[in-house]
């Protein structure tokens, strides 16, 4: 196709093409009403061709037949490689009821039938595509980086506030260091450059070294691991290698606690492979009874 589909053409009848002047010299009928139907081409790069209005009426004062031989009244012409459906056609009757147009209807004198036939379906892409196409797209970008441990990151009993029952509560400490926040500008920079040799353009500043270079809200990313981690120093950790605490026994620590480090991604398969593995620890031990 190269143009947008024609207009009045009630495929495969031809009914819409019937001049009004012979209906009326051949019948009892006057077309009080023939026009196109807007916006009932379906959407595309070529436009699927709109349907007809058509009021009939009577003016033989008798009672009078009529059969529209048209379709699509139930399910619109669908469009092709991407264009969107026509208008499905509709035939109404004086007493509002939606008719069958392939059956012999007869009708009463001074009725009206008021007809409209289908669209046709739309070819190619869409309008809505094209305005995407044309005004471009956006790309955004969000590192991820490790965290490492660091001694200004630790939790300890606080000093003062207690919980309800007396025990006092843990308190967190937390602090950036140089290798995230060089991790972060090193990001910023490597986005930067992915975006302008594909062709794009940049909208937001660099930022600056006193804002972190754009680096987020320590805890805002909610996959935070570590304080209680597993080591060989007991004075460096607080787990063993199976994720039992040095100092107690009998305690077993299986959550995102026993990471040495945040090397990013989502830890919760390998939080599911160290429980089981320390399940598997716990349940040897007890036959062994050293627990």
């Amino acid at each position: 196709p190269t143009k947008d589909g024609l207009n009045n053409v009630g495929f495969p009848s031809g009914v819409a093409g019937v001049p009004a002047e012979i209906m009326e010299s051949l019948t009892g009928l006057v077309v009080e009403r023939k026009a196109v139907r807007p916006d009932s081409g379906g959407a595309g790069k070529f436009r699927g061709g709109c349907g007809q209005f058509t009021t009939f009426a009577d003016r033989s004062g008798q009672t009078w037949s009529m059969s529209g031989m048209y379709d699509r009244l139930k399910f619109a012409a669908q469009g092709l490689l991407g264009g969107g459906p026509g208008a499905a056609g509709t035939l109404v009757l004086s007493d509002g009821r939606q008719a069958n147009p392939k059956e012999l209807l007869f009708h009463p004198t001074s009725t009206r039938v008021d007809t409209a036939l289908p669209g046709g379906g739309g070819y190619g892409k869409s309008l809505k595509d094209e305005y995407r196409r044309l005004y471009g797209a956006h790309v955004y970008f969000s590192g991820r980086g490790e965290m490492i441990p660091n001694d200004k990151s630790y939790c300890e009993l606080d000093p003062t506030v207690k919980d309800k029952y007396g025990i006092p509560v843990l308190r967190f400490h937390w602090q950036w260091t140089d290798y995230e926040y060089n991790q972060v500008r090193h990001m910023q920079q490597t986005f930067r450059s992915l975006v302008e040799q594909m062709g794009g353009q940049v909208f937001d500043k660099m930022p600056e070294q006193s804002k972190g270079y754009g680096i987020a809200t320590g805890g805002s990313i909610i996959h935070e691991l570590g304080t209680t981690r597993m080591g060989t120093d007991v004075s460096r950790s607080v787990l063993d290698a199976n994720c039992r605490a040095h100092d107690v026994k009998n305690l077993f620590v299986t959550d995102g606690g026993p990471f040495v480090s945040q090397a990013d991604k989502n830890p919760t398969w390998t939080i599911l492979a160290l429980s089981m593995r320390t399940s598997e620890y716990i349940a040897q031990e007890m036959k062994r009874r050293a627990l």
